[in-house]
């Protein structure tokens, strides 16, 4: 039975009923198409997941802070996924990972000494103790960030390994 013959068949079902509260009808109506259809979970296959594991340097040296984000691009659909890097390393698990398919990758780097730009309370002790407050910031190049052209395809069953070797010198 497809829908629209549900639909018919509720309809001759309530119009034979004796005279009813339409508030009434509208509650069963809602109950009977939620046993139909039942709440609608996620399909657990919708989105197929992969771990990854990888290195990021730039001008040869691990990156020392940053996130790397996945993308999904071209027929890949669905949520991105981001990770930290540390010391050049970035892994995700299956269950966080990306989905299969392919993605542009965007990475991101600002090694601010491990300070929020915003840490008020921070500057205002620096301050007080009449400290320079130095923090050595990297810089990704946009070319490896917003206007990435970097892409990898995640495979479901086979290691999802990579490594970026990043430039800071534009060619």
């Amino acid at each position: 039975m497809n829908f629209n013959q549900f639909l018919y068949q509720w309809k001759l079902l309530l119009e034979k009923m004796p005279v009813m509260d339409n508030m009434f009808k509208f509650f069963l109506t809602l109950i009977a198409l939620t046993c139909v259809f039942g709440c609608g979970g996620a399909d657990e296959n919708a989105f197929q997941r992969a771990a990854v594991t990888g290195v990021v340097k730039l001008n040869g040296q691990p990156l020392s802070m940053g996130v790397i984000s996945f993308i999904p691009s071209e027929s890949t659909k669905g949520p991105k996924v981001s990770a930290s890097i540390h010391g050049g390393q970035f892994k995700l698990p299956v269950e966080f990972g990306p989905l299969v398919g392919t993605h542009r990758v965007k990475i991101e780097s600002m090694d601010n000494a491990g300070l929020a730009i915003d840490d008020e309370a921070t500057m205002q002790r620096f301050e007080k103790k009449r400290k320079k407050l130095r923090v050595k910031v990297v810089r990704v190049p946009a070319i490896y960030n917003d206007r990435s052209n970097l892409v990898v395809h995640i495979t479901e069953n086979e290691l999802n390994e990579f490594k970026f070797d990043l430039s800071s010198k534009q060619k």
